[in-house]
Parts: structure tokens; sequence; C-alpha cells
């Protein structure tokens, strides 16, 4: 079973993401705790901390990184950090073989991460974004669509660009 938190736009690009890759998605299931209804033709259910066993994934896909927001990102990050489960990187883009994917990455298509990057945990690169060599990306940076960088950049930890 594939747990994605969150059910608003980023939950739905994890989910078509997977749904692409696998050709298969009836094994997700959307959680958050502030909206009802569907995604994706999904039942939304409110987090349910004991039904998640060692053997299931997690996806964090809250991209909304406002400032007032990241400290509830942070927070959240933390109690899923603490429930069982593996988290599941998503790699809707191109990766350099000896960039490390931390396990909470999330790349839409389109994105080139290349030679030497460092990734921090609960990262996300969006569409058609570009990292250049050898940048260092902090935990929970946000890099929006279409954003080039250049070579040897660093950006900081809660960073949205």
């Amino acid at each position: 079973m594939i747990y994605i938190f969150g059910a608003g736009r980023q939950g739905r690009i994890v989910h078509s993401i997977l749904k692409t890759k696998s050709g298969n998605s009836s094994m997700v299931i959307f959680i958050d705790d502030f909206k009802q209804g569907l995604c994706q033709g999904r039942i939304v259910k409110k987090i349910a901390e004991d039904g998640i066993c060692a053997k299931d994934s997690k996806v964090l896909a809250l991209g909304n990184d406002l400032y007032t927001l990241y400290k509830k990102k942070v927070s959240i990050a933390r109690r899923l950090e603490s429930l069982s489960g593996k988290f599941l990187p998503v790699i809707g883009g191109y990766v350099c073989a000896d960039v490390i994917i931390p396990d909470t990455l999330i790349t839409h298509p389109g994105s080139t991460i290349m030679t030497g990057t460092r990734i921090g945990k609960f990262v996300i690169i969006s569409t058609s974004a570009s990292i250049d060599h050898d940048n260092i990306i902090e935990d929970f940076v946000t890099i929006a669509s279409g954003v080039t960088t250049g070579g040897d950049v660093t950006i900081g930890e809660g960073s949205f660009v």
C-alpha cells in the first residue's frame, strides 16, 4: 500500500507520476486531515496511524511552502517519520547517476538534477526545473516550475525558489 499524505495539487501530481510509472494506482490511499471527499477518484481518509504497516510506503505531498505553513509541514514530516512504513521517492524527472536520491524526494516530469548535487529531505523539484552541477539543496526546499540554477549553488532549508 502507498499512502500519499496530502490530497491537494501536489498529492494529485504524485499520484499521476506513480500511476504513469507503474501503470497501476489501485494500491494508493490519500490521507489528509483537512480535505474531504475524493481525490483522483479515491476517498480521502483521515490519518489512521495504526493502519500503516512496515511494508507500506508513504509520501509527503505538501507543496505549499509559504513561511506560515513551513513549520506545519516540518511538524507533519516529523510525525510521518515516526510512523511505520518507508518513505518512497517519487521520481518523474531525470537524475544523474551520482546524485544520492533521498527517500523523501519528489521530482516532476521534465525536471533535471545534474551531477554532484546533494539533496536534503522533503525536497520537491517541479516541472521543467533544472538543478545544475554541484548544488546543495537543503531540507524542505521547493523549486518551482521552470527554475534553472547555475553550478555550485546552495539553497537553504525551507526555501521556495
